[in-house]
């Protein structure tokens, strides 16, 4: 089963993912838009996004073929948000993939946290509606989801208690 860290940006994503794969021994699976981003070098397209999306599906598909659970740092629903304010449109395979993948479990991060500016954040004027965003369309797509709130180790533990249940532990 896969384990989705989804939300707006700044909210942190990754350092619960690499918390929950610590905690849980289990693979995580990166972010890969930050990765392709920083070798960039000029400013991102759609078709780029697009890449982004090929790419993350390929590293979850591969790691999930090996191991019965995955953490994953974002995932599709994270990448359907950007296109949709970034270029006002998504693709309909992507909408159609993330409908295959309604046996995960999703942790939607609320952007409760401060901003702390870098190079690939671009706007943290916009982060609630964002994440109105993510929680519209996971309530379309009608996967399983949680809302993460707080600071710190009580973000961390909310989400070791919702996975809890899930894993049986």
């Amino acid at each position: 089963m896969k384990i989705a860290i989804v939300g707006p940006e700044c909210t942190g994503k990754t350092t619960l993912s690499k918390a929950l794969a610590i905690h849980y021994k289990l693979p995580l699976v990166e972010e890969v838009a930050r990765e392709y981003l920083e070798q960039l070098g000029r400013p991102y397209t759609f078709d780029d996004v697009i890449k982004i999306a090929k790419e993350q599906i390929a590293r979850e598909r591969k790691v999930l073929q090996q191991n019965k659970h995955v953490i994953c740092d974002t995932d599709l629903s994270v990448i359907q948000v950007w296109l949709e304010d970034k270029f006002n449109e998504c693709p309909q395979w992507i909408i159609d993939e993330l409908k295959q993948q309604s046996s995960g479990k999703y942790l939607l991060l609320s952007p409760d946290l401060p901003w702390q500016a870098d190079r690939q954040r671009e706007d943290e004027h916009k982060r609630e509606a964002l994440f109105n965003m993510y929680k519209q369309n996971l309530n379309m797509q009608a996967l399983d989801y949680d809302i993460i709130s707080g600071k710190g180790e009580a973000r961390t533990k909310k989400a070791i208690q919702i996975i809890d249940n899930i894993l049986g532990s």
